[in-house]
C-alpha cells in the first residue's frame, strides 16, 4: 500500500508540483471548480490491491490579516471532504462514496453531486467575501516603484505603483486573496511586490555650479552644467536607482562622480570676502572689484576710513566699524562645514602636560577658556588662530597638507589683523602635531555650535533663584546635584559649560543669595571656569564641583559655596539689571539684594501640597456650579470671585489640572448621559405619571454637566416645568384639574425632549456605531448612563467588574426567517450586568437554517465588531 498527497491553492508551495488530479472525471471537475473560486484542494491517494482510494479535501484559505483571530479558526473549520474509489483494472470507473461538509459548529453528510457542487459554490462565495474584506485597497499601495520577487528571488527591478494598484483592484474584484505585510509589500501567492526606497540626493540638492565628471578610474572626462546633473539624478530616482552625495556636494551615481567646481577656474572666477575677521564668504570677482572701485571713488569713498589695495586684493576699513578683506579665492579657501563637530580630544590630540602648561601661561585666552589648543593637522579655513607674538586672532584662509614622502607638514595661510605684518608673515609651515591657539567663537561659527547649545525653558527669575535642590540639614559639599566636573574638563570650558552668560549665587545660612549690587551677579563662562579651577586647585582635595541637568554649576570646599545659573534659564534676563529686584545696577546702590533668595525644599514641598489641596477645593466648586465652559483665566476669575479667599492667578494652572482630574461622569461621557435622559423622557411620555416626571427632572438636573453653558437656562427651565407638572398631577382631584395637569405634563415632557436633543441630537436613538469599544470607554459610559439613578453598589461594581459586549438573539415570532438581535455593552459583576447604554435592537436575515439564532448572529456580525473586550453571543428567551 502506498500513499501520496497533491496540494494546490493560494497557500500551496510554488516549486514544481503535480496538479491535484484523481483521474475521475466528476471528482476532477469539482476540484477545478474549487480552484476557480480560489479554494485550496488537497488529494490524498491510497493504493490497495484491488482499488485506489482518493480523499479530496477542499478548504477556504485563511487571509493573512485574520491569522490568529477567532474568525480565522471559523474560516479554517469550513471544509469539504470527499471520498472516491476506483478499481485497479482496465476500463474501471470511479465511484463517489461519500462527502462531509464541516463547519465551526456542526457537520453534515451530502450524498449527491448536486449538493457537493452547491457546497463548493457556497464556500467559494464565502472565500471571495473574506478575501475582499481583508484585501488592501488600491489606495493603500505605496506610491513608489515596486520590485517583483518570485519565491524570494528578485525577477524585476521595479514596476510602477499604478501597475500594482491595477493588480490589487483586479484581484479584489475577482475575490482572490491578496495581502499587504508590515513592510507595505503586496503579497499574492508566491509573488511579492516590494516598494523600492530610493536614497540619495534629489534634484534640489544639486549644487548650483558646473560639475566635473570623473569615471571609476578617477579620470576627468568633461564639465557639464548643473541642470544636466539634476536631470540625471531625476532619471536615476525614477528608475528606482539610488545615488550618493558627500559633504562637499559630490554626487556619485553608477560609479561616476560629479564634482561641483565652486572654487576652480571653471565658470566665473571667485573672490573671498571676510568681514571683521569672520568666516570667508565666496563672492564673484565682478562683485569684489565693484566694491574696491566704489571704495576708491566718490561717493563711496566718503564711507571709507582707511584702505589699502594691490591688484585684486584689498583691505577696506569703513567708518561704520566694518573691516572687509577681499582677495582671490584659491583651492582650499572654502570654509568646509562638518556635519558633526570634532570633540575637544580630537582637536587637541595628545599634548604633553609641559606644552599645555606653556600654552596656558603664554595665552590668556587658553587660560580663561575662550581659546583651545588645536593641532595643525586639524586646522580648517575659517578658524581664528591667536598669533604667538602679537597675541591677535588671525583668520585662516587656506590649508595645504603634505603627507610624504619625507617629513609631513601643514602649510597654513591666514589674514593678519594688522597691516604692519609683512606678506611673508601671512604664511606658516608647521608639523602636523604642532599646537595652535584657536578661539572658541570661531569654532562655534564654523561648526554651528550655536545650534547644539541646549535650549532651556526660561522661567521667571523669582522661581529660578528660589529653587534649592540641596536637602535641609545637608551641606552643599555633600548634597550638590548632578555629575562631577573634573579639572581636566575645565581646561576647555566650552566643552563642559554650554552657555556664555551665568548668574552667581552664594550660600549663606542655608540659603542661596545674590551678591551685593556693586559686585553684580552677571559672570561670563570664562569667569566661571576660572573660579571652578581656582577652587579645585586651592581646596586641598576637599573641593568639589558638579553640573546639574539644567546646566547649573555648583562648587564648594566645605567652608564656602556658590552656584552659577545659566542666564538662559531666566526669562527676559538683562546683564544691566539685578535679577532679584529687577533694578538697574547703575542706580540701585551698593547694598545687598533683599530679593532673589532661595526657599528650602521642605517648605516648597509643603507649599505645593497646600496649593494642590486648594486647587482641588476650587475644582469642586467649579463642577458644583455646573460650569462646562473652557476654564480660562477669565472664566476661573469670574466663577471663583465670590469665594471667601479667591485664588491668585498663579494657582490657575493647578486648578485647571484638578478640574480635568475631578471631571464628573456626566461630563466625561455626555452622549450616554443624554441617552439616559432621553430614555426617561420616552417612559414619561407613555405613562405621564408623577414618578416618571420626577425621574425626568432628576436627569435634567444632571444634564447641564454634559452641556455647553449656553444651554443651561433651557435645561433649568425644562427641569422646573417637569417639577411643576409633577406637583399638579399629584394634587389634582377633579376631572377638569386632572385634564389640565395632564396637558401641562405633556407640554413639560415635550419641552424636556427638546432640551435633551439640543444637548445631544444623537440621543433620540442608540446606534451600533455608538457602542464603546474599550474597557475604559465602557466603564466611563456606564458611570455616565447611571449618573442619575445608579445605586452606590452599582457604581462601585463598575470599577471592579469585567466589561464586555453581549449579543442576545432569538428568531422572529412570525416566520423565523429573521433573527432579532439586541446588543449591549455592559459591566459584568456578581450582582448582574450593569448596562452602559440603551440596547441596540435590529433584525438580520437568518443565513443558515441549520444554525441557531446565536450562531447565525455570530456569522453575520462578527466581522463588524471593532472592540477590545470579549463579545458574548447568547440566546434570548421569548416573553
Amino acid at each position: 500500500m502506498s500513499t501520496g498527497v497533491v496540494e494546490h491553492g493560494p497557500t500551496a508551495p510554488t516549486s514544481p508540483v503535480q496538479s491535484p488530479n484523481t483521474g475521475i472525471k466528476n471528482a476532477d471537475e469539482i476540484i477545478k471548480l474549487a480552484l476557480t473560486y480560489g479554494l485550496t484542494a488537497t488529494v490524498e491517494t491510497t493504493d490497495r490491491k484491488t482499488r485506489t482510494n482518493y480523499l479530496v479535501r477542499i478548504a477556504i484559505p485563511v487571509p493573512t490579516a485574520y491569522a490568529g483571530t477567532e474568525l480565522a479558526h471559523a474560516i479554517a473549520a469550513d471544509t469539504l471532504i470527499m471520498q472516491w474509489t476506483k478499481a485497479n483494472r482496465k476500463g474501471a470507473r470511479g465511484r463517489f462514496e461519500e462527502a462531509t461538509v464541516h463547519s465551526g459548529t456542526d457537520s453534515r453528510k451530502v450524498r449527491t453531486m448536486r449538493e457537493v457542487t452547491a457546497s463548493v459554490e457556497s464556500m467559494g462565495h464565502s472565500s471571495n467575501e473574506y478575501a475582499r474584506d481583508a484585501a488592501p485597497l488600491p489606495d493603500d499601495v505605496v506610491d513608489a516603484l515596486h520590485a517583483v520577487f518570485l519565491d524570494g528571488r528578485q525577477v524585476h527591478p521595479g514596476i510602477t505603483a499604478t501597475h500594482v494598484r491595477t493588480i490589487v483592484k483586479n484581484r479584489r474584484f475577482k475575490g482572490h486573496h491578496v495581502h499587504q505585510d508590515d513592510d507595505k509589500a503586496i503579497c499574492i501567492e508566491n509573488r511579492r511586490y516590494v516598494p523600492v526606497t530610493v536614497t540619495g540626493p534629489t534634484p534640489d540638492d544639486v549644487v548650483d555650479a558646473p560639475h566635473a565628471v570623473y569615471n571609476s578610474h578617477n579620470v576627468r572626462l568633461k564639465n557639464i552644467a548643473a541642470d544636466d546633473v539634476r536631470h540625471l539624478v531625476m532619471v536615476q530616482r525614477h528608475a528606482g536607482q539610488s545615488s550618493d552625495q558627500s559633504d562637499d556636494g559630490t554626487i556619485t551615481a553608477a560609479g561616476v562622480r560629479f564634482i561641483p567646481q565652486r572654487w576652480q577656474g571653471a565658470g566665473e572666477r571667485q573672490h573671498v570676502r571676510i568681514v571683521n575677521g569672520g568666516t570667508p564668504e565666496p563672492i564673484s570677482t565682478r562683485d569684489a572689484l565693484t566694491e574696491i572701485n566704489n571704495a576708491m571713488m566718490k561717493p563711496g569713498k566718503r564711507a571709507v576710513r582707511e584702505m589699502s589695495a594691490a591688484r585684486s586684493t584689498a583691505r577696506i576699513v569703513y567708518r561704520d566699524g566694518r573691516t572687509v578683506d577681499l582677495r582671490p579665492a584659491t583651492d582650499g579657501t572654502a570654509p568646509a562645514k562638518q556635519e558633526q563637530r570634532p570633540t575637544v580630544q580630537e582637536l587637541t590630540g595628545d599634548i604633553p602636560k609641559s606644552i599645555m602648561a606653556f600654552l596656558t601661561e603664554r595665552y590668556a585666552a587658553v587660560a580663561d577658556g575662550t581659546a583651545v589648543p588645536v593641532t595643525a593637522d586639524m586646522i580648517r579655513p575659517g578658524m581664528e588662530v591667536i598669533a604667538a607674538v602679537r597675541l591677535e586672532p588671525r583668520t585662516v584662509e587656506a590649508v595645504m597638507h603634505y603627507n610624504g614622502p619625507g617629513t609631513p607638514w601643514v602649510h597654513i595661510t591666514w589674514t593678519p589683523r594688522s597691516h604692519a605684518d609683512s606678506v611673508m608673515g601671512d604664511t606658516r609651515v608647521f608639523e602636523p602635531n604642532h599646537p595652535l591657539a584657536v578661539t572658541v567663537d570661531s569654532l562655534d561659527r564654523l561648526d554651528g555650535a550655536e545650534e547644539t547649545t541646549p535650549e532651556l525653558a526660561a522661567r521667571p527669575a523669582a522661581e529660578v533663584l528660589a529653587a534649592d535642590p540641596i536637602p535641609a540639614g545637608v551641606s552643599v559639599l555633600e548634597g550638590m546635584p548632578g555629575r562631577a566636573i573634573t579639572r581636566e574638563e575645565l581646561r576647555t570650558p566650552s566643552g563642559v559649560l554650554a552657555h556664555t552668560d551665568y548668574v552667581v549665587q552664594f550660600r549663606d545660612a542655608g540659603r542661596w543669595i545674590l551678591p551685593n549690587h556693586d559686585d553684580q551677579a552677571d559672570i561670563t563662562r570664562g569667569g566661571v571656569a576660572t573660579v571652578l579651577r581656582g577652587m579645585l586647585d586651592n581646596g586641598h582635595g576637599r573641593a568639589r564641583t558638579s553640573l546639574d541637568t539644567d546646566g547649573i554649576a555648583y562648587v564648594s570646599d566645605g567652608r564656602q559655596a556658590a552656584r552659577y545659573i545659566p542666564a538662559a534659564l531666566i526669562a527676559d534676563y538683562s546683564a544691566d539689571l539685578c535679577p532679584g529686584c529687577d533694578t538697574p545696577y547703575a542706580t540701585n546702590g551698593d547694598g545687598p539684594c533683599t530679593d532673589g533668595r532661595s526657599v528650602p525644599a521642605e517648605k516648597r514641598r509643603a507649599d505645593d501640597v497646600k496649593a494642590r489641596a486648594r486647587a482641588v477645593k476650587f475644582a469642586g466648586k467649579w463642577w458644583a456650579d455646573q460650569h462646562t465652559e473652557e476654564p480660562t483665566d477669565e472664566a476661573l476669575g469670574a466663577a471663583l470671585a465670590d469665594c471667601e479667599k479667591p485664588p491668585q492667578p498663579e494657582l490657575y494652572p493647578a486648578i485647571r489640572e484638578a478640574i480635568a482630574a475631578e471631571m464628573p461622569p456626566a461630563a466625561a461621557a455626555p452622549l450616554f448621559t443624554a441617552l439616559a435622559a432621553y430614555e426617561a423622557v420616552k417612559e414619561a411620555s407613555l405613562s405621564e405619571s408623577p414618578r416618571d416626571l420626577h425621574t425626568v427632572a432628576c436627569h435634567l438636573e444632571t444634564l447641564p454637566l454634559a452641556a455647553p453653558a449656553g444651554l443651561h437656562p433651557a435645561l433649568r427651565a425644562a427641569r422646573d416645568a417637569a417639577k411643576e407638572a409633577r406637583e399638579d398631577l399629584r394634587v389634582a382631584e377633579g376631572r377638569t384639574s386632572r385634564a389640565a395637569a395632564r396637558d401641562k405634563a405633556r407640554a413639560a415632557i415635550e419641552q424636556a425632549r427638546a432640551a435633551v436633543l439640543a444637548v445631544e441630537p444623537r440621543a433620540w436613538q442608540m446606534r451600533g456605531t455608538y457602542v464603546p469599544a474599550t474597557a475604559k470607554d465602557i466603564r466611563a459610559a456606564a458611570r455616565a448612563y447611571l449618573a442619575t439613578l445608579g445605586t452606590p453598589e452599582e457604581l462601585s461594581a463598575i470599577e471592579t467588574g469585567t466589561p464586555s459586549v453581549r449579543v442576545e438573539c432569538r428568531p422572529t415570532l412570525s416566520t423565523g426567517k429573521q433573527v432579532f438581535v439586541r446588543i449591549t455593552a455592559a459591566v459584568n459583576s456578581p450582582t448582574g450586568r450593569i448596562p452602559a447604554h440603551p440596547p441596540v435592537s435590529l433584525r438580520i436575515p437568518r443565513l443558515d437554517g441549520r444554525l441557531n439564532a446565536a450562531d447565525n448572529a455570530r456569522k453575520a456580525l462578527h466581522h463588524l465588531f471593532r472592540v477590545d473586550v470579549p463579545v458574548e453571543y447568547a440566546g434570548l428567551r421569548r416573553v
